[in-house]
């Protein structure tokens, strides 16, 4: 029973001790979570032909998370580097108010930036769009003093650059004063809403558009194509927003790449800016495939001398051509790409016509192989020829005649489509519009046709289902395709015919009487 009862007193005597331990971890955990300041910071773009609004709790920059309507249209952007640096000593030798002081800071952040010290590593916003910091309440740089800090935007564009999206107003520095005078955790951080202005890093199309034949896009109603035909040269116009913070990136390089069907004419690319002067500081370098052909440039910039343009739009004129590899009906494009980014296309692709055929026996149906057309104008006055280049109209020399027709009296680049083995046979590279062929070697055994023949080239006319079937007769036989000169002969040979029986019949009475 003693035994217990000096265990019990012992218990007694040390329980104040344990107690008076826990009480003081209690109290150094209470003092250790005002140490440090939990900030969240929700990077916001908002587009550059709107003011940018006044968010709830941006009068003191800190407040509680907001969602939705809250935000005002602002879209969370990802990729922008943050900074904060230790400005207590800085802000200590101002005089003035604290928010006068503050107002110097902001003002003349770099300055006060390069003045100060980094704390941490510099955040860079992900997810959505956040960045976190967590500051020392105390400052590390003077000691005893609460902190002031300045939260720097320090890079704003990197390989996460949103949707096109450039931006050409920083958002504004934040200077924040320690104490603050509301309480966060690692889990429960104080929020805060730097605001961006972008707008579209890049916008490309083909210019003179209003000169331009358009056709609705077969895959898209709300898009135009521009209708080229092959040789054809079209001009395009990219309009660049350098970022604001363009010397701190790695690079700022364009990269140009066009579809097969369209060569780049680099050596008439022209870089100005929205007065019209030349900008300085690139270097192009074409791109070639295997074969030499064209396949765009890549454009590198010296970011020193872009600097003068940052927030600013710099514009790139360059030329190009339809060539061969260009299918009527489909649509090509060239995307242009800022950094290895998601490439940017044309708002306005490029299409091309065409036309198919099929030459027929009128008596069978049956295919014919070997027929030789050319392609003429619909006045029948020009042939196409193909430069290697592209196409051109050239006079028919005067007098020709298909009937008697001689590959020298003609250009040595004459288009002359020939009918295959199943009679089929096809024109490429057209403009949209009103055609003929002219026939001038008939299928062997077979009539050469006495009139050319009209096609018409539009949307739908390289379509399986639209080929223009082209007859004709066996030789001897009047062939009916060729056009109303036919029936005209048929006609007169009637009338012919007439005449002599009413003349037989004359003679015959007269004989009798």
């Amino acid at each position: 029973m003693n035994k217990f009862k000096h265990i019990f007193t012992a218990l007694l005597l040390v329980l104040p001790l344990v107690l008076a331990g826990f009480t003081g971890a209690s109290a150094k955990a209470a003092e250790s979570s005002n140490d440090t300041a939990y900030i969240r910071l929700h990077k916001l773009a908002f587009e550059s032909d709107k003011d940018l609004p006044s968010l709830p709790g941006s009068d003191d920059l800190l407040g509680q998370e907001l969602t939705g309507d809250q935000l005002q249209g602002g879209k969370p952007l990802n990729g922008v580097e943050f900074t904060a640096y230790d400005v207590t000593k800085g802000y200590g030798e101002l005089k003035g108010s604290s928010t006068e002081r503050q107002t110097i800071i902001r003002d003349n952040a770099a300055q006060y930036a390069t003045d100060g010290a980094v704390v941490g590593d510099p955040q860079t916003t992900k997810g959505e769009g956040t960045a976190d910091f967590a500051l020392p309440v105390k400052s590390t740089i003077e000691t005893g003093k609460y902190a002031v800090y300045l939260i720097r935007e320090t890079k704003s564009t990197t390989a996460e650059l949103n949707g096109n999206q450039s931006v050409v107003k920083a958002a504004d520095p934040i200077v924040l004063i320690m104490p603050l005078n509301k309480t966060s955790t690692k889990d429960d951080p104080l929020h805060i809403y730097p605001k961006n202005q972008t707008k579209k890093a890049i916008v490309k199309d083909l210019a003179d558009l209003d000169k331009l034949d358009l056709v609705t896009d077969k895959n898209d109603s709300s898009v135009k194509d521009a209708i080229l035909g092959y040789g054809d040269e079209t001009t395009y116009t990219v309009s660049v927003v350098v970022p604001t913070d363009v010397t701190s990136l790695d690079q700022f390089v364009l990269t140009d790449t066009p579809d097969p069907g369209l060569n780049i004419n680099t050596g008439s690319l022209l870089v100005s800016d929205d007065s019209g002067q030349n900008v300085p500081g690139w270097t192009m370098k074409p791109q070639l495939s295997q074969t030499g052909d064209s396949m765009g440039f890549k454009l590198s910039f010296d970011k020193a001398q872009l600097a003068p343009f940052a927030g600013k739009t710099i514009t790139l004129t360059y030329k190009a051509t339809v060539n061969k590899k260009l299918i009527p009906g489909a649509i090509l494009n060239n995307h242009i790409t800022l950094n290895g980014q998601d490439p940017v296309k044309a708002n306005t692709p490029i299409t091309t016509g065409g036309a198919k055929f099929e030459k027929t026996a009128s008596d069978t149906g049956d295919g014919l192989k070997g027929a030789q057309f050319l392609v003429t104008s619909k006045g029948d006055n020009k042939y196409l020829v193909d430069t290697g280049k592209g196409y051109e109209w050239v006079d028919l020399p005067t007098g020709f005649d298909a009937a008697n027709y001689n590959p020298d009296d003609l250009d040595k680049g004459a288009v002359v489509l020939t009918s295959g083995d199943d009679g089929n046979f096809s024109v490429e590279g057209l403009t949209f519009g009103e055609y003929a062929l002219t026939e001038v070697k008939a299928p062997e055994g077979y009539a050469l046709l006495t009139e050319p023949q009209a096609f018409t080239v539009n949307a739908a006319s390289y379509d399986d289902e639209n080929r223009v079937k082209i007859e004709n007769a066996v030789e001897g036989v009047l062939p009916h395709t060729g056009g109303m000169g036919i029936y005209l002969i048929i006609l007169i040979g009637v009338v012919i015919i007439i005449a002599g029986l009413l003349l037989f019949k004359r003679n015959k009475r007269h004989e009798e009487i």
